[in-house]
């Protein structure tokens, strides 16, 4: 499951069923991932508009009519399309409250953003998972700030750990550095891998993940001599569940709203550098928590990444508990769910 999907399923497996009776509905088909299973397996009632393409936008229309059976006294949206459709069928409907999601600061294309500005209004709350997000939706879209919450996604504090030297054959003195996530280019790999050519240390790096860049990836790792050096692993199941055993992780992306794979890597201590994009700022603070780089810069990003491998036992210490703390005052799952609960509290 995607950073979206992962946060909708926790938050609607862990609402106060006493207090709370929970319909997921899926825009796009069953097929499409494993998030209506899962909800099912929990007993969550879970509904689908089977959108399999763009050319059956028209099954949209199938929302209006389980809003109309359904009678929601909420209903809240998650990603832009999720977003829009719940505002106009909502309001057609009459729902009493919709709650929309903001989870990334990037700029749209004009058409998306005409279309998000104008149906804003149809919307009783936004809820963005960062500031950057909400700073984004005053300044560009003109909503009121009174008109946006900031929930930030959730963790567990102390998730299970697996040994990554269980998927990659590696020395066992070699420091390993890591990378979880889609394949793609706003994940700024083609930055990462000649920001490793340029290390001068005993480092072994794993990328974890699938999608469209791999090929481009693997060719890139060929020629810049890095075929010993940077293991390709392809999509891990929990992958998760191995970033505890990594000496560094690395998220170079270009864009992100708040990346739920770098608050795994805090709550599993884990020393952490990012490119400074988003939300990721708010999670991490230069040198006290981890490290930030500029996005795009390969030089900013070795250097960062040099730092951290150079940090001493003590200053590593320091720098994780500070990371910890952070995790656990701002980023747990727990306080994700108060807040929400709050939120619609707010409304009767």
């Amino acid at each position: 499951m995607a950073g979206a999907e992962k946060m909708l399923f926790e938050l609607a497996s862990r609402l106060d069923t006493d207090r709370y009776d929970v319909t997921v509905c899926t825009l796009k088909d069953p097929s499409e991932g494993p998030l209506l299973d899962k909800l099912s397996e929990l007993g969550i009632r879970t509904r689908t508009l089977g959108i399999g393409s763009k050319w059956q936008g028209w099954k949209l229309l199938r929302l209006y009519g389980l809003l109309r059976r359904e009678c929601p006294d909420v209903l809240q949206s998650f990603l832009y399309f999720d977003n829009i459709a719940a505002r106009i069928f909502g309001r057609l409907a009459r729902v009493p409250v919709i709650i929309c999601g903001q989870r990334n600061a990037r700029h749209e294309p004009a058409v998306r953003f005409w279309l998000d500005r104008l149906t804003e209004l149809l919307c009783n709350k936004i809820v963005s998972n960062t500031r950057a997000g909400k700073d984004k939706l005053v300044q560009r879209h003109g909503v009121s700030p009174d008109k946006i919450d900031v929930i930030y996604n959730g963790v567990e504090p102390a998730p299970r750990r697996d040994d990554i030297r269980n998927l990659v054959d590696v020395p066992e003195s070699a420091t390993i550095v890591g990378f979880v996530g889609t394949l793609s280019k706003q994940k700024g790999l083609y930055v990462l891998l000649p920001a490793l050519s340029r290390l001068d240390r005993d480092v072994v790096t794993v990328l974890i993940g699938d999608g469209p860049e791999r090929t481009a990836i693997q060719k890139q790792i060929n020629t810049l001599g890095l075929s010993g050096r940077v293991h390709l692993l392809g999509h891990v199941d929990e992958a998760r569940n191995y970033t505890g055993s990594l000496d560094l992780l690395v998220l170079p992306s270009l864009r992100e709203g708040m990346p739920n794979v770098l608050m795994e890597a805090m709550a599993q201590g884990t020393v952490c550098v990012a490119t400074a994009v988003g939300g990721v700022p708010e999670l991490l603070e230069d040198t006290k928590t981890g490290f930030l780089a500029e996005p795009g810069s390969v030089e900013s990003l070795a250097d960062s990444i040099d730092r951290a491998l150079s940090l001493s036992d003590q200053e590593q210490s320091v720098l994780l508990q500070r990371a910890s703390q952070q995790i656990l005052e701002k980023f747990t799952f727990k306080k994700m769910i108060e807040t929400f609960e709050g939120l619609y509290a707010s409304f009767r």
